[in-house]
């Protein structure tokens, strides 16, 4: 399998419609999170966003991988790179400085992922994979 056909089933599986999925299931997820429910809520709770936090880290690896010019794709992604890391980063912070203080700020990042796939379509990829069909033409 070469780079474009990674790329294209990369872009297949995380499509943007998917991923708003995930992230209308992360809002409310979040939020319960906030109240004292019992520890198998919690628990359940806790599993399901971060099984949706592994998903959008992997999109987000898998569609840097993917690319011919990592730095690039980020250069000409500023901001949805910067929510990417901001969303993708934050629940690591909360883990490496839990014992230290809380931030329950961070809980509100984790609810920026709707953000991230609203602000990125499908269509910049085609319109990206034109511009590069055309500089190899």
């Amino acid at each position: 399998m070469d780079k474009t056909e990674l790329k294209e089933a990369v872009y297949s599986i995380f499509s943007d419609t998917k991923m708003l999925i995930l992230a209308l299931i992360a809002v409310p997820v979040t939020v319960l999170e906030l109240f004292q429910l019992d520890p198998s809520s919690m628990l359940l709770l806790s599993m399901i966003d971060w099984v949706i936090w592994g998903l959008f880290f992997l999109e987000f690896i898998l569609k840097i991988v993917c690319e011919n010019d990592y730095t690039a794709y980020i250069r000409n992604n500023k901001a949805q790179s910067a929510l990417s890391i901001i969303i993708v980063g934050s629940p690591i912070v909360v883990i490496l400085t839990s014992n230290l203080i809380p931030f329950p700020i961070f809980g509100l990042a984790r609810a920026l992922r709707i953000f991230r796939v609203l602000g990125y379509s499908d269509e910049v990829y085609a319109k990206k994979k034109k511009r590069d069909a055309a500089k190899r033409a």
